[in-house]
């Protein structure tokens, strides 16, 4: 249904019914996070990926967790109708699949929130070297 909203272009339909079925996996997530929430958040992301590095993230076990798995495939469909009617939230988002995926391994989707926070990074025209690397954990994902 997620998809399915999202691509008829009910946006808000898509996000009601991604965050309860997240909700119903055990996942809470604000509907509208605050800007300090998501720097914080982008904050833990980026120094969690510094501390792993781009060599041990794309070396990650497969997530086998089916509720964990469910998760990130579930944020991966609510990350386009966020992007278009509440970035911070598409943000936060992106933020939690990459903190699923450390914690518990990669899921076939994982690079999605890769790419979405080089995209995020790359936004004030700075941290291009750091949206590069994203970007290539992301590729590194889809292999």
């Amino acid at each position: 249904k997620i998809y399915v909203f999202g691509t008829i272009g009910r946006f808000n339909e898509a996000i009601d019914f991604g965050l309860a079925t997240t909700s119903l996996l055990g996942e809470n997530l604000p509907k509208e996070p605050s800007t300090l929430k998501i720097f914080r958040k982008l904050t833990r992301i980026r120094r969690l990926v510094r501390q792993y590095g781009c060599d041990r993230l794309v070396k990650l076990p497969l997530m086998t967790d089916p509720k964990k798995n469910a998760i990130v495939l579930n944020y991966t469909f609510l990350f386009n109708p966020t992007n278009f009617r509440n970035p911070k939230l598409a943000i936060f988002i992106s933020c939690r699949m990459i903190e699923l995926t450390i914690r518990y391994g990669a899921a076939p989707v994982s690079g999605v929130a890769f790419a979405a926070i080089g995209e995020v990074l790359t936004r004030d025209g700075k941290n291009i070297e750091e949206a590069v690397s994203y970007g290539n954990i992301a590729l590194s994902f889809s292999d």
